[in-house]
C-alpha cells in the first residue's frame, strides 16, 4: 500500500454496493460469473462463498487492500491446491470443511484487517490438510496389502501339514518374502512419504513393486539354499542338501523384510560364482600345461 506525502498511510477505502447481502446460495455471482454453493460470510462490505466446484471465492469493496492481502490470497491459492486430493474422496465433506476453514481466513482477514488472525485460521486449515493427507496415504498404501491375507492363510495351513510343506515350499518361500516386505512396511511406516497428492494409482504402484520385490526375495533365498550357493547354515549336518524348511522359511521372510538381506545374499552368490569361475580357470590353466 503506497504511503500519502505526508507519510501516514491512507484509510482503506470503500464503494457501497448492495450486492453483498442480497446474493443468496443457488444464485450466480453477477461479477465472477459462478454459481454460488455455500455463502461463509456476507456483509454490506465483501462476500467470502463456496462456488459450485467447491473453490474459495470472494469480492469486497476495498480500493486499497492492506499490503499483505497478496501474501494471504497466495497462501490461499497455495492450500486449495494441496488439498485437491480430497476431490477423490467420497463423500466430499473433508474437501468442504477444508475449503471452509480455507475461507475462515478470508473472513478474518476482511473483518480485521489483520495478517496474524488470518495466518492463524490458515494454519488450522494447513494442519487438516496434513492430518487427511497421512490417513489417506496410509490406507492406500496399505490396503492392497490385503491380498496377502489369502497367501497367509494358505502358509498356515502348509505349516500345520508337514507333507503339503514339503511340496509347496518354494512357494512358501515366496509368500513368506512377501510377509515380510508387508512386515517391513508396518514397521517403518513413518518413512513412507504422504504425497496424497500422488494419487491413490501411485501408491498402488509403490505397494506392487515393494510386494514384488519381497516375493522374489523369499524366491531368491529358496533357490540360493537349494543350490548350496548361500544360507547353508540352514543345512542339516548328515546331508548338506537337506535344508529344514522352518529355517528357511524364517529366512525367506527376513530376506522379504530386511533391506539389507537380500543385497548380502546376492552378493554372497556373486561371490561364488566368481570363486567358482576363478576356480575352473586354474584348473584348465593347470591341465593346458
Amino acid at each position: 500500500m503506497a504511503e500519502n506525502e505526508s507519510g501516514s498511510t491512507p484509510p482503506v477505502k470503500q464503494v457501497e454496493t448492495p450486492y453483498t447481502q442480497t446474493l443468496k446460495e443457488g444464485d450466480r455471482d453477477p461479477f465472477q460469473g459462478v454459481l454460488i454453493k455455500s455463502i461463509l460470510y456476507a456483509t454490506e462490505t465483501f462476500i467470502v462463498y463456496l462456488d459450485s466446484e467447491i473453490f474459495v471465492r470472494w469480492w469486497s469493496t476495498w480500493v486499497e487492500a492492506p499490503d499483505f492481502f497478496a501474501t494471504i490470497r497466495n497462501r490461499v491459492g497455495h492450500l486449495e491446491a494441496r488439498s485437491e486430493f480430497l476431490r477423490r474422496v467420497h463423500p466430499k465433506r473433508d474437501l468442504i470443511t477444508v475449503r471452509t476453514l480455507i475461507g475462515e481466513g478470508m473472513i478474518q482477514l476482511f473483518l480485521t484487517k489483520d495478517q496474524a488472525k488470518a495466518n492463524a485460521m490458515l494454519d488450522i486449515a494447513e494442519i487438516f490438510i496434513k492430518q487427511r493427507g497421512a490417513e489417506l496415504s496410509r490406507l492406500w498404501y496399505f490396503l492392497p496389502f490385503s491380498i496377502l491375507g489369502i497367501s497367509l492363510t494358505l502358509l498356515f495351513v502348509c505349516l500345520l501339514a508337514n507333507h503339503l510343506l514339503a511340496k509347496m515350499l518354494p512357494l512358501a518361500c515366496s509368500i513368506a518374502g512377501g510377509i515380510g516386505a508387508f512386515i517391513s512396511s508396518a514397521i517403518g511406516n513413518t518413512r513412507i512419504p504422504c504425497v496424497p497428492s500422488a494419487g491413490r494409482g501411485m501408491h498402488y504402484l509403490e505397494v506392487i513393486i515393494r510386494l514384488g520385490v519381497g516375493l522374489g526375495a523369499g524366491t531368491l533365498a529358496y533357490l540360493l539354499s537349494k543350490g548350496d550357493i548361500a544360507v547353508g547354515f540352514l543345512s542339516s549336518r548328515e546331508n548338506a542338501s537337506s535344508t529344514t524348511p522352518y529355517g528357511l522359511l524364517a529366512i525367506a521372510l527376513l530376506a522379504g523384510a530386511s533391506e539389507q538381506l537380500l543385497p548380502s545374499l546376492i552378493t554372497k552368490f556373486d561371490d561364488s560364482v566368481s570363486h567358482t569361475n576363478t576356480t575352473k580357470s586354474v584348473e584348465n590353466e593347470g591341465g593346458n600345461t
